[in-house]
């Protein structure tokens, strides 16, 4: 990583034709601060979760650690996609820390009725209310939490079928897991989808559930919220800065099974209750365009001091 940084970004930085060097993830720390320093180029880092949590867990060994966090307090800017991930960012005894939440495009993602074709095309009743999951199947999303709520909940809402967007490392195992609990049959496996396809599957929904671990600020929360449908989530940090329970989403304690059970089965029981959640996050997404974002970013870049 480093020896590709140097080679693509060193030419341009002494030929002077770069103004400021933006990280795009966090492990750049290690090298990108230092090199546009070397060149009197400002910089900044976007932190968005994976190797902050890793750092804060000691995940990382402690060489490693150590250049990651002197990487990071040596930009000029820490640009985190959260509240939450720049409280964790302080306790590191980072200060040059700016908030620019995660964006989505709801010009895209809109609220909207069923594509008939797609649900067709998956073999999903038309009168089924149906619960999506939409991740890299990690484990970090916990998304076998998904097949032990449907499990139980199944016997009492014949009416739930379930679609798997997206695939991963834990594809096999989730596939696997509904054949031994017994609810193949219900669940449905995309793939990989396009990006601009998303919208479809999101809006195929009535509820679309994420039980992560752990969150910086899920694309899928803010993707849900714009697109009017109930998002469930578990009941981390990164849910909690947009959904409020009852009102933007539902939210259950993280590994609770019975609890997302629950949640499913309450959303899936009351139509006027997805109405409403879904009317009130879609103006809640609203605060998070990407013009907003734009200008945020604008924002700090321009107020910046010059090296």
């Amino acid at each position: 990583e480093r020896q590709s940084v140097e080679r693509l970004l060193a030419p341009l930085l002494e030929a002077g034709r770069v103004d400021l060097v933006i990280a795009g993830r966090e492990t750049f720390a290690t090298h990108v601060p230092a090199l546009a320093c070397r060149f009197g180029v400002r910089n900044v880092v976007l932190a968005q979760g994976g190797t902050t949590w890793g750092l804060l867990s000691g995940a990382y060994p402690p060489e490693l650690a150590r250049a990651l966090r002197d990487g990071l307090a040596g930009a000029d800017c820490v640009i985190a996609v959260a509240h939450h991930l720049a409280e964790r960012l302080r306790e590191l005894g980072l200060q040059r820390i700016e908030v620019i939440p995660n964006a989505v495009d709801t010009h895209a993602f809109t609220p909207g009725p069923r594509d008939a074709t797609l649900l067709r095309e998956l073999d999903l009743p038309e009168a089924s209310v149906i619960v999506a999951h939409v991740s890299n199947l990690k484990d970090i999303k916990r998304p076998l939490d998904l097949v032990h709520a449907a499990a139980a909940a199944l016997p009492r809402d014949p009416r739930l079928w379930f679609v798997i967007v997206g695939d991963g490392p834990c594809r096999a195992q989730v596939e696997a897991e509904c054949a031994r609990a017994g609810v193949r049959d219900r669940f449905r496996f995309t793939e990989w989808v396009p990006r601009t396809s998303v919208p479809r599957y999101l809006r195929l929904a009535d509820i679309v559930v994420m039980p992560s671990e752990t969150e910086a600020l899920a694309l899928v929360y803010l993707e849900t919220q714009a697109c009017g449908r109930v998002l469930i989530a578990s009941d981390i940090a990164a849910a909690r800065e947009v959904v409020q329970h009852g009102v933007t989403g539902l939210l259950f304690a993280k590994g609770d099974c019975a609890a997302l059970a629950d949640s499913i089965l309450r959303a899936a029981a009351d139509p006027n209750l997805r109405t409403a959640i879904g009317t009130q996050a879609r103006s809640f997404a609203e605060r998070y365009t990407l013009e907003a974002a734009l200008d945020a970013y604008e924002r700090v870049f321009t107020v910046m001091p010059q090296p």
